[in-house]
C-alpha cells in the first residue's frame, strides 16, 4: 500500500501552492495522510479531490471549518500497520518515548508542526515528520513523506529508510529535490542560495564604516599634511581642551534603549508583537515576576530578552513594561508582571500557537491591557 504523507500547508497565502510533484505523488498513492495545520476548509477540499482518500487531522492555525470536521488525533491501519497521527509532538527531548505512550497501540506516529522532517525508531516503534512541501521554515528543502506498507508485514520493516523516493529524508542530498518537491525552476528551491549570497553581501558590506578608508600609503601622506598646515596650540587654548575632555568624561552616558515591544494585528485580535513582528507569548505556569521556564522549555520558548529598558511603541503602555532577571543574570522583559517568550518555530507576522498546551502548561498571546487574549 502507497502512502503520501504530508503536513504543514498553510493555505491560502498569497501566491503559494503545493508542488506539482508532490500533488502528483498523492494521487499515485493509495492513501494521503496529512499531520494538520491545512489552514482553511479549501485545501482540505482540495486535496479529497485529488482522488486517493484523505486521512487527516487539524493542527493549531487550522481554521474552524477545518476544525469542525477533523479530529486532533487518528488512529488508521494500512495493510496491517497501525498508525497514529497527532499535530504537535511537544518538545524533541524524549518525544519518541512520549508518542509511543500516547498511541499504545501504534507501531508508529506521524507528526507536524515543526516543518523539519524527522524520523526516530527503537525497538520496532517509529516516529515520523514528513516536514512541509510549502513552508519549509529552517529545513533544507520542501519535503513529503512517500511509504510503502505491506501486508503481514511488522512496523519496522514497512516503514523502513530503504524504500525510494525519501529514502534519507534528513540528507537532502538524497530526496531527489525535483522529484519529490518541485521542478528545479521553482523558486522555491532556489531559496537556499539565495539566502548564502544575502548573507555573503551582508559581511562584506558590514566590514566598512560610514567614512571612506584611504588607502595606508594616502593615509599617511595626508596625516603628513595637515599636521604641516595645522597651528601649534598655544598655551592658552590647551587648558580649556583639557577641561572641555573632562567634561565630557564625566557627562552622564545615554541609556542604551532595550527591546522594542509594539501592537499588531492577528486572528486572536490586538496582541503583542517586537519590532521584527515576532509574536510574543505568556505562560500559564509563570508566577508574577518570575519564570519557570528553564532547560528544554526555554529552547522551545525563547525568553525575550532586553539589554536595556524596554521601550513601549505606539499602543503599548509602557507602565506595564518591565524586566526580571533570569538565573544566569540575563534580563527578561515582562508584561503586567508576566515574563514574555517567543516560539522558536514561528516566523514573523505568525501567531500559530495561543492556547497550546506545550512544556507543561497552556501559552496565550498578550493583548495591549496585559492579559491573555481569548
Amino acid at each position: 500500500m502507497r502512502l503520501a504523507i504530508i503536513s504543514d500547508t498553510h493555505m491560502p497565502r498569497g501566491k503559494r501552492t503545493i508542488p506539482e510533484a508532490c500533488l502528483q505523488r498523492c494521487r499515485e498513492a493509495d492513501a494521503i495522510l496529512h499531520a494538520g495545520d491545512l489552514a482553511d476548509g479549501s485545501v482540505l477540499e482540495s486535496l479529497r479531490g485529488l482522488g486517493p482518500p484523505l486521512h487527516a487531522i487539524s493542527g493549531n492555525v487550522d481554521d474552524a471549518s477545518v476544525r469542525a470536521v477533523l479530529p486532533e488525533r487518528l488512529e488508521r491501519t494500512f495493510a496491517g500497520v497501525r498508525v497514529g497521527m497527532t499535530h504537535i509532538p511537544g518538545p524533541a527531548s524524549e518525544r519518541l518515548d512520549r508518542l509511543r505512550a500516547a498511541f499504545p497501540r501504534c507501531d508508529a506516529v506521524i507528526f507536524g508542526h515543526t516543518h523539519m522532517p524527522e524520523h526516530g525508531e527503537r525497538d520496532g516503534f517509529q516516529i515520523f515528520n514528513p516536514g512541509s512541501p510549502t513552508e519549509r521554515r529552517r529545513a533544507p528543502v520542501h519535503t513529503m513523506g512517500w511509504r510503502r506498507s505491506t501486508a503481514g508485514g511488522s512496523s519496522s520493516s514497512s516503514w523502513s529508510s530503504g524504500d525510494g523516493v525519501l529514502r534519507r529524508w534528513f540528507n537532502p542530498g538524497a530526496l531527489g529535490k525535483p522529484r519529490v518537491t518541485g521542478s528545479r525552476d521553482d523558486r522555491r528551491m532556489k531559496m537556499i542560495p539565495m539566502l548564502l549570497i544575502a548573507g555573503l553581501l551582508l559581511t562584506v558590506t558590514g566590514c566598512g564604516s560610514d567614512d571612506e578608508t584611504p588607502a595606508a600609503g594616502t593615509r599617511q601622506s595626508t596625516d603628513a599634511a595637515i599636521e604641516q598646515k595645522a597651528p601649534a596650540k598655544s598655551a592658552t587654548t590647551a587648558a580649556p581642551d583639557a577641561a572641555v575632555k573632562k567634561d565630557a568624561e564625566d557627562a552622564p552616558k545615554p541609556k542604551r534603549d532595550g527591546t522594542r515591544i509594539t501592537l499588531g494585528e492577528s486572528q486572536f485580535g490586538t496582541m503583542l508583537f517586537n519590532s521584527k513582528k515576532q509574536a510574543i507569548y505568556i505562560f500559564e505556569k509563570d508566577q508574577k515576576g518570575k519564570s519557570v521556564c528553564y532547560g528544554e522549555c526555554a529552547k522551545a520558548w525563547p525568553p525575550v530578552h532586553t539589554d536595556g529598558e524596554p521601550v513601549a511603541r505606539k499602543g503599548v503602555k509602557a507602565s506595564l513594561l518591565g524586566t526580571v532577571k533570569r538565573r544566569d543574570g540575563k534580563r527578561q522583559v515582562t508584561y503586567a508582571g508576566k515574563p514574555l517568550y517567543y516560539y522558536v518555530n514561528e516566523g514573523p507576522g505568525e501567531v500559530r500557537c495561543h492556547n497550546v498546551n506545550l512544556n507543561g502548561g497552556l501559552w496565550w498571546v498578550v493583548g495591549p491591557n496585559g492579559k491573555r487574549r481569548a
